[in-house]
């Protein structure tokens, strides 16, 4: 191998240790958006607060440990009755495992610093370590939380949970604004989608109040931009990846609100 070479491999294996950090117990964990310095300017990541910024931090720090259902879960066979219960194809109903519902109860026990904020949110500091999977992982922990309550016909709660789920985006984008961080942000739109088809669904035990659809409309102001996620007109990237957000996803999510609102 030539001398090039080598040093080509050693600056690329440095690259990824600097953009890498170790948590306590040794492993290696990335450091995505933000903390790379790739924050996202768009108007999606405009405004939030310091300390809803901070509680939004804690809960994807901690996210793949104690949110992660996977993890949480702990055993095979509650690992798959769960996914198979979090379908969007099927409305919500109680899963027949006891399993199953210990593990939304603990999933809900993680969303409640979020749910807590009222509304409030922000952009996690640049020094809190988060892993992209986190980012995309905890939309599926908050709709979990959602189905429940609508099972429950908690209505106060479906309304705390799907607020939650349509700030994601926000903080998605404003930790980072990459190409990859597009990725990323655009799932966490589909996972909000997710529950807002949930809450859509023809029930009489929820119709939402003039104030709780104030909430939602503040929540989901993002969608009004069209360009909310700063896209770049001249890369051709970015504008694959927002291609089917701005044919398919985006009206249909503001057409559910207004169903739901107006």
């Amino acid at each position: 191998m030539g001398i090039i070479q080598h040093i080509f491999i050693g600056t690329l294996a440095s690259m990824i240790v600097f953009a890498s950090g170790c948590d306590e117990s040794g492993s290696t964990r990335i450091v995505a958006g933000a903390g790379s310095g790739v924050g996202g300017t768009g108007s999606a990541a405009q405004g939030g607060t310091v300390n809803g910024g901070l509680v939004w931090g804690d809960s994807l720090n901690r996210w793949p440990k104690d949110g992660n259902s996977q993890f949480v879960a702990g055993d095979s066979v509650i690992r798959s009755s769960f996914d198979l219960w979090l379908d969007s194809r099927q409305p919500p109903r109680m899963p027949d495992d006891e399993g199953v519902v210990k593990l939304l109860n603990d999933l809900r026990a993680f969303n409640m610093p979020l749910t807590d904020l009222n509304g409030d949110w922000g952009v996690p500091p640049k020094d809190v370590a988060i892993r992209t999977q986190a980012i995309r992982g905890i939309g599926k922990t908050l709709w979990a939380d959602l189905r429940l309550a609508l099972i429950e016909d908690d209505q106060d709660r479906v309304v705390e949970v799907i607020v939650v789920m349509a700030n994601l985006p926000r903080i998605a984008h404003g930790y980072d604004g990459s190409n990859r961080g597009l990725i990323a942000t655009l799932a966490t739109v589909d996972s909000f989608g997710w529950g807002l088809t949930d809450v859509s669904r023809p029930r009489e035990e929820i119709a939402l109040t003039p104030e709780q659809c104030v909430r939602l409309r503040k929540a989901t102001s993002w969608l009004e931009d069209s360009n909310a996620f700063d896209v770049s007109m001249d890369d051709p990237a970015q504008q694959r990846i927002m291609e089917r957000f701005m044919a398919e996803t985006r009206p249909r999510l503001r057409s559910q609100i207004a169903a739901l609102c107006d």
